[in-house]
């Protein structure tokens, strides 16, 4: 009889080691490190990461979709000093890895880092942290609507005296034609010749051809900008 109770007891002891073994534990689980992605150079062909947009006065944060099945939700947090407490400001539902941040102020650092959560409420280490500042945007841009130079003179109001980059695509295939940067003329209006730098891809543009256009404010600083709205043209 004793021999039995030793024997059942032994036989639970060990199962139950094998059973803490193979079983993972799920109250220590955390997912994947979420990887918020910088800002690529003013002058990339490709846009992404964190940036300013055209469309408002807004931060865009984007980040790598979590390789975890149960992620639900993408927690973004923010601060203006790296010592203050952050506070959560959006919960995006996955898979979306995108949040633009309309609660902003020119000229003010704005501090970023983003979790994620699972279904069962397991949250990861915080991203990087990256920060971003915005500034006005430049504003009556020429040309527009209808012109007929196909080697138009470009133009903006100055914004304080920065250095700027501008932006033409091809309207129907979003193809970029010139990527340019200009340096503050220290007047009221900034005009440069298309294709001044000889970087474009054409001599001169096609008549008959829609294309747009925008100015992006550049600052020696890293992840410190804006990007003016569109604006769009036709060669007669």
């Amino acid at each position: 009889m004793h021999r039995l109770l030793s024997f059942t007891l032994i036989f639970g002891l060990a199962f139950a080691i094998f059973y803490c073994v193979k079983t993972p534990q799920r109250t220590e689980f955390k997912p994947e490190k979420v990887h918020l992605l910088p800002g690529l150079p003013d002058t990339s062909r490709v846009e992404g990461g964190i940036d300013a947009v055209p469309e408002g006065d807004l931060i865009r944060l984007e980040w790598l979709s979590s390789p975890e099945e149960d992620v639900v939700f993408y927690e973004v947090f923010k601060s203006h000093a790296r010592v203050e407490s952050f506070v959560q400001i959006a919960k995006v539902t996955a898979p979306d890895t995108s949040w633009q941040d309309g609660d902003v102020v020119f000229y003010e650092k704005n501090y970023y880092y983003v979790t994620s959560l699972t279904d069962e409420d397991y949250r990861s280490d915080p991203s990087d942290t990256l920060e971003y500042t915005l500034v006005p945007k430049v504003i009556h841009l020429a040309p527009s609507g209808a012109i007929s130079d196909a080697r138009p003179v470009f133009s903006w109001d100055e914004q304080n005296e920065h250095t700027y980059v501008i932006r033409l695509l091809e309207s129907s295939t979003l193809n970029p034609v010139w990527i340019a940067k200009a340096s503050s003329q220290y007047q009221d209006r900034v005009s440069v010749q298309f294709n001044f730098d000889g970087r474009a891809a054409v001599d001169s543009l096609e008549r008959g051809k829609d294309y747009q256009w925008r100015v992006d404010v550049s600052r020696p600083e890293a992840s410190i900008g804006s990007e003016s709205e569109w604006s769009q043209f036709q060669i007669q």
